[in-house]
């Protein structure tokens, strides 16, 4: 199975399109809003998790997409691969680190990419304008949250 899209529709009017190439989520492609396409597809975006334990999440693989209310849940399996540059001694912030047990060369863990409508008003003297937006929470197991 090539590239596809999961067509993600939040609010009526912002609708996603999750680019795959067969399970494998590489990203948010389309983005449109009123059938205005605000972004290219052909370059989907995703979030770059690294850990303090030398690992980079690079590979999600697609489980479930459900809708829970006006959320979209795209549950995932995160494959993380050990980064030999932050195994060397430095984290991601360029600490000294120090690794005390061999590590596997890679983890997986479950990843939830949640997606839902917000509305954001900006306000000022010349300017009254409202935002539909989508914004992207990442969670990791019961661990963390990226937002």
């Amino acid at each position: 199975m090539g590239h596809h899209e999961i067509r993600v529709a939040l609010n009526g009017s912002v609708t996603l399109g999750l680019t795959c190439n067969g399970n494998r989520l590489l990203g948010v492609g389309r983005v449109d809003v009123g059938g205005v396409a605000l972004r290219d597809p052909s370059r989907p975006i995703r979030p770059l998790i690294t850990t303090p334990d030398v690992y980079t999440y690079d590979e999600f693989r697609v489980l479930a997409v459900k809708k829970v209310g006006k959320r979209v849940i795209v549950k995932t399996q995160a494959v993380g691969r050990r980064n030999p540059r932050m195994d060397e001694g430095a984290d991601h912030l360029w600490n000294r680190t120090i690794v005390t047990k061999a590590l596997p060369e890679t983890v997986e863990d479950e990843l939830d990419w949640i997606f839902e409508p917000r509305t954001e008003t900006v306000d000022g003297p010349d300017l009254a304008l409202t935002l539909a937006k989508k914004p992207v929470r990442v969670e990791a197991g019961a661990r963390s949250t990226f937002s």
